[in-house]
């Protein structure tokens, strides 16, 4: 896999990103009420707050994106950041197993950026009848999404910084 990923690879992936990014969640109609999705944790009560405050119109939009276009955006970062792991990881010519399975992180966040959805979809559906329990096995997806988009990131920079040291040191 390491010989697959280029830098023009990674390129295409991130301008696939930024399209998501800064066009078409901008372009999705919103709610006041805030998103469920960009919070690090929400408890069952926080959550269905969030809900109650939508219109029946922004739940099923809500829904609705929730089953296409926020299928398709974790695919999407998870890909992109994996390619640019793997990418930095091939620059620094690293052979290591366990350094080469981190590069996976972001696949991790997208399983649960998708099980995120799901439940919030049907939370949003539903509604006004609560599932609690969903409500709260959700929070848990969300902060498991974001430790490991988090992680990804980390690692990123760390092998950014790594590769930034090995040039300084050829240079010298």
């Amino acid at each position: 896999m390491l010989k697959n990923v280029s830098g023009k690879k990674v390129l295409i992936l991130f301008g696939i990103y930024l399209i998501f990014a800064a066009i078409i969640f901008p372009a999705l109609p919103h709610s006041n009420a805030g998103i469920p999705d960009i919070k690090y944790y929400y408890s069952a009560e926080e959550v269905y707050q969030i809900i109650a405050n939508y219109t029946p119109a922004e739940r099923r939009n809500y829904a609705l994106s929730s089953m296409t276009v926020d299928v398709l955006y974790p695919l999407v970062y998870s890909l992109f950041l994996t390619a640019l792991s793997i990418f930095l990881i091939g620059k620094l010519n690293i052979r290591k197993h366990l350094t080469i399975r981190l590069a996976y992180i972001s696949m991790g966040a997208a399983a649960f950026d998708l099980l995120e959805n799901g439940s919030l979809t049907v939370m949003m559906l539903n509604y006004p009848v609560r599932f609690n329990i969903l409500a709260d096995v959700a929070g848990y997806f969300t902060a498991a999404k974001w430790t490991l988009v988090i992680a990804s990131l980390a690692f990123i920079i760390y092998l950014s910084i790594r590769l930034l040291l090995k040039k300084i040191r050829k240079q010298l």
